[in-house]
C-alpha cells in the first residue's frame, strides 16, 4: 500500500560554452521514487525517537478513509493499539500495509484494510506506527512560480527551525521545533544543485550572487545562463520551506 512519493528539487539544465566541466542535464520536473524497504528502514529511526512522520500513503485499500497519493497521514510510535486503529505495520520482511486493526489475540493483532475483502496478522511488535492524523488532499504539491526576479544581493540562510537530515541520498526536512518530520516531500539534489548547497551550508548566510558565483567557478556555462537557472533553483528552495530571506535588522 505504501509506495512513497518524493518531491525533486533539481538544477536546471544549463549549457557550457568551451571545454571545461559542464553541467549535467536533468530535468527539473522529474518527479523521484524511494523504494519501500529504504523508505521505511529510513523513517523507523525518527518514529523510535519520537518524531511525528508525515507521509504519502499509495493503494486503494484504506479506501474511503485514505485515498491513494492524494492524502497525508501523520504517524507516530505506538506500544499499544485498540481495535479500530490504522497502524503501519511489517507483516513480513519489506512488505509494510498501512491497515486497521480489527481484533487483538495475546501479542498479536488481526488487520484488514476497509477497502479489502481479507485480513492479515502481525505481531504487536511488527506494528511500527499508528495514525494520529490524516490530511485530506495534503500531498498536493503546488507549482512553484519562477518567473520572478530576486534581488541577486537579498540575504538568504537556511530555515532555522529544520534540520535537514541526509539520509539515503536525499534531504528530510526535520522541525526540530515542532518535533515533525516531513517524508511526504523528500528533497533530492542533483549533482549541481547539491555542488551548491555542500558550499552555502559553509556559510552563515548567502545572496543569489553567492551562488551564481558557486556555479561560475565550478562549471564552464555564461553568467546570465548561471543567473537565471540558480534563481529557479533558490525560487524552489524557498516555496520547499528549505531556505528563508533573512531579515537584516539595523
Amino acid at each position: 500500500m505504501c509506495l512513497a512519493c518524493v518531491l525533486v528539487s533539481c538544477f536546471c539544465a544549463c549549457r557550457g560554452t568551451s571545454a571545461t566541466k559542464q553541467i549535467p542535464s536533468e530535468d527539473s520536473t522529474d518527479v523521484a521514487r524511494v523504494d519501500n524497504p529504504r523508505f521505511f528502514e529510513v523513517m523507523k529511526p525518527y518514529l523510535s525517537e519520537g518524531y511525528t512522520v508525515k507521509m504519502v500513503p499509495s493503494g486503494i485499500s484504506m479506501l474511503p478513509v485514505i485515498h491513494d497519493r492524494e492524502d497525508v497521514v501523520l504517524l507516530k510510535e505506538t506500544k499499544e493499539v485498540v481495535p479500530g486503529d490504522i497502524v503501519l505495520a511489517e507483516i513480513e520482511k519489506d512488505h509494510y500495509i498501512m491497515h486497521r486493526v480489527v481484533s487483538k489475540e495475546g501479542a498479536g493483532v488481526t488487520l484488514k484494510g476497509d477497502n479489502n475483502p481479507g485480513t492479515e496478522h502481525a505481531m504487536q511488535a511488527d506494528v511500527l506506527a499508528k495514525v494520529v492524523g490524516i490530511n485530506k488532499g495534503g500531498a498536493k504539491v503546488r507549482g512553484i512560480d519562477t518567473s520572478g526576479q530576486l534581488e541577486a544581493t537579498d540575504t538568504y540562510c537556511k530555515n532555522s527551525s529544520l534540520r535537514l537530515d541526509t539520509k539515503g541520498a536525499a534531504i528530510i526536512k526535520v522541525d526540530t521545533v515542532g518535533h515533525m518530520v516531513d517524508m511526504h516531500r523528500i528533497v533530492t539534489f542533483n549533482e549541481t544543485a547539491k555542488t551548491i548547497w555542500d558550499e552555502i551550508e559553509k556559510l552563515e548566510d548567502f545572496t543569489l550572487q553567492k551562488m551564481v558565483e558557486i556555479v561560475t567557478a565550478e562549471y564552464d556555462i555564461d553568467m546570465q545562463t548561471a543567473y537565471d537557472d540558480c534563481s529557479s533553483l533558490l525560487q524552489e528552495w524557498v516555496a520547499s520551506g528549505l531556505v528563508e530571506k533573512k531579515v537584516i535588522r539595523p
